[in-house]
């Protein structure tokens, strides 16, 4: 297993094209807000003193999540490309377990999502720190690599679950695409939840992901919001979704804690289940 998780850390990091497939989506994300989003959501906010301060921090709690799923999915990948190439039948002498293979891909890939959050984050702190002043303290960077992890783990589950299912490399590419441009809508990263519809607020819950980017935005603004909307501080919270809420309930740290590790570890289990199968079915198919 732990072979398997170096070869495809190695795998990743030897071409240069695989990391900026996986930051595709993030710059993509960053650039849209930049360019576009930031402007026309800040002429809302007149009533908030730093208000450029306070989105820059909620764009970059979503930026960071979505970061986590497209690299996971992106590394996560070459379990496809192996299944392609029939390279289970030399793993199948070296690593039998057909479970143990998959966490070989599961470890690599989580490892890899960590670490891009890591660099991603230290891109755009250190724009915003240039153009904006943000300062982050050394306690809140250190809660931020925490959600990071648990982020990735769940996101690292849920692309090993899609991966075990594509066949081949053209529909890989196109499962990409599709979490590439899409997944930001899905975690309520383009638009804050107070301006979006109860139907869609709701399949927005219902994405643990979503879970994350609460937590990570609650890190990153709180310092800000308690200096700068004092008096309507609830009603904003709502608005930009730091307070998630489940049946009336405010979600806690400790239940999103639960929610992302609860889900990572829900879809190992579904991982271990088909495993076998899948490796036996992609193994009859290339024979």
């Amino acid at each position: 297993m732990l072979a398997i998780i170096k070869r495809n850390i190695l795998i990743y990091f030897r071409k240069f094209s695989n990391i900026m497939f996986s930051l595709l989506g993030s710059m993509i994300f960053f650039f849209i807000y930049i360019l576009f989003l930031r402007k026309n959501i800040l002429s809302s906010l007149h009533q908030i003193t730093a208000a450029g301060k306070v989105l820059d921090m909620w764009m970059l709690g979503a930026l960071l999540t979505i970061t986590a799923m497209t690299t996971a999915l992106n590394v996560m990948g070459q379990l496809v490309t192996d299944k392609s190439n029939n390279k289970f039948l030399d793993f199948k002498i070296s690593v039998p377990s057909p479970f143990k293979l998959l966490l070989g891909y599961f470890g690599a890939a989580m490892l890899v999502s960590v670490g891009m959050q890591v660099l991603v984050f230290g891109i755009v702190w250190g724009y915003f720190l240039t153009y904006e002043s943000l300062r982050l303290t050394t306690g809140m960077i250190i809660h931020l690599v925490a959600i990071g992890i648990e982020s990735s783990f769940c996101a690292t589950g849920i692309a090993c679950l899609v991966c075990a299912f594509i066949k081949n490399e053209t529909a890989l590419r196109a499962v990409n695409t599709i979490f590439g441009s899409g997944f930001g809508f899905l975690i309520g990263g383009y638009f804050p939840i107070g301006e979006m519809s109860m139907t869609a607020q709701h399949v927005i819950k219902a994405f643990p992901l979503t879970y994350s980017v609460a937590q990570n935005r609650q890190i990153l603004m709180d310092h800000l919001l308690r200096v700068t909307i004092k008096p309507i501080r609830v009603p904003m919270e709502k608005f930009f979704g730091l307070n998630l809420t489940i049946n009336g309930s405010q979600v806690s740290s400790e239940m999103i804690t639960l929610i992302l590790i609860g889900t990572g570890i829900i879809l190992i289990l579904l991982i271990a289940i088909i495993s076998r199968k899948m490796i036996e079915v992609t193994m009859a198919e290339r024979s």
